[in-house]
């Protein structure tokens, strides 16, 4: 996964270019690895968790587990897709959430 280029921090807010979205996609976290639909490569996508959760980018086989890339909840991070890395995993290390994906401009 590559991050988002930030721009600058200014009295703790960060500042990012474009943030114009251009729709957004939904994942329901369990403690079942759950998949994103494909993702368009070179795009950059804000990546939202409303619990704590574990992230994977990778082929449509990808699956998430408790040690891949912690998300905490309610934390932005910007991703960059790769040829190869169209897909989002996500899981729960216990209970359910919503993985939110929303694709920048």
């Amino acid at each position: 996964m590559k991050g988002y280029q930030l721009s600058g921090v200014s009295r703790g807010v960060i500042a990012i270019e474009n943030l114009d979205f251009d729709g957004h996609q939904t994942v329901g976290l369990s403690i079942a690895s759950a998949l994103s639909s494909a993702l368009v490569v070179g795009a950059v996508y804000r990546v939202w968790a409303s619990v704590a959760c574990f992230i994977k980018t990778g082929t449509s086989a990808v699956s998430a587990t408790t040690s891949d890339f912690p998300l905490g909840p309610q934390v932005d991070k910007y991703i960059t897709i790769d040829a190869g890395n169209e897909y989002v995993a996500g899981i729960v290390s216990s209970g359910t959430g919503v993985l939110y994906i929303t694709r920048l401009k």
